[in-house]
């Protein structure tokens, strides 16, 4: 076996399962999927016999259809470029950046940012930097910040 196509294996199997659970969170993106909601997901796209379980052939099945899926070109491998252009990819994308808008003062139900929204949202975040209050942002409280930042967020994020 060439050292692409074992590399394209590899790489579809770990691909198909955080494909499938991507695709479980968009079906219902208001809550994570439980075990038994992402079992049930998993149940309807790979159980092609409809006896309750996920055999190997089907899982695999599944993992080659993903693969071709994001391998759009048909040239037999996928790469990073092929992996950030498949469609998950970019509604991931597309969530990631209304999450941004928010962040930054979008109103809700809106696709954009006035400089007048951004720049309260900028003085949201300064205050909020600014430990002390005195105006400034020294080095201990913007370390301060972001060590508590990083430190609340999941390690997988």
């Amino acid at each position: 076996m060439s050292r692409n196509l074992i590399f394209a294996i590899l790489a579809a199997l770990p691909l198909s399962s955080v494909a499938l659970y991507a695709t479980a969170q968009d079906a219902a993106p208001a809550m994570a999927p439980t075990g038994t909601a992402h079992f049930q997901h998993m149940l309807k796209k790979m159980d092609t016999n409809g006896d309750g379980k996920i055999s190997q052939d089907e899982y695999l099945a599944a993992a080659t259809s993903r693969f071709h899926a994001i391998d759009s070109k048909n040239k037999g491998s996928i790469d990073a470029a092929d992996i950030a252009a498949s469609p998950q990819m970019q509604r991931r994308e597309q969530r990631s950046a209304q999450r941004m808008l928010r962040h930054m003062g979008a109103s809700p139900g809106s696709d954009s940012v006035t400089l007048d929204q951004f720049l309260v949202a900028a003085k949201s975040h300064f205050a909020k930097i600014d430990a002390n209050g005195d105006g400034f942002i020294e080095g201990d409280e913007a370390a301060d910040r972001h060590a508590g930042r990083h430190a609340a967020q999941p390690a997988n994020d």
